[in-house]
C-alpha cells in the first residue's frame, strides 16, 4: 500500500508577501465562498502537490500564481 503525502505547515510571510496575503484574505472574506487560499494542491483538484506554495482558488480552480511569487516580484520591483 502506497504512503499517502501529507501537506506541510505553510511558512509565515512577511514584508510585501504578507501585506500581499492580506489583500488576498480580504478578497476571500467578500467572495461569498467562491474564493479561498489553496497551499499544497493540484490546479484543479485538492490533491497534494509538495511544490505548489499558497494560491489563491476560484470556485475550485487555480487563479493565477503562487502569492509568493507574486510577492517576489512585487518585492523585487519596489526595490
Amino acid at each position: 500500500m502506497a504512503e499517502q503525502a501529507s501537506k506541510h505547515e505553510p511558512m509565515p510571510l512577511e514584508g510585501m508577501r504578507a501585506a500581499l496575503l492580506g489583500v488576498a484574505e480580504n478578497a476571500i472574506a467578500a467572495s461569498d465562498g467562491r474564493l479561498r487560499i489553496a497551499f499544497n494542491e493540484e490546479d484543479q483538484t485538492e490533491e497534494f502537490r509538495e511544490e505548489a506554495q499558497r494560491f489563491i482558488k476560484l470556485d475550485g480552480k487555480r487563479l493565477g500564481r503562487d502569492i509568493e511569487l507574486y510577492g517576489f516580484m512585487g518585492a523585487d520591483i519596489m526595490g
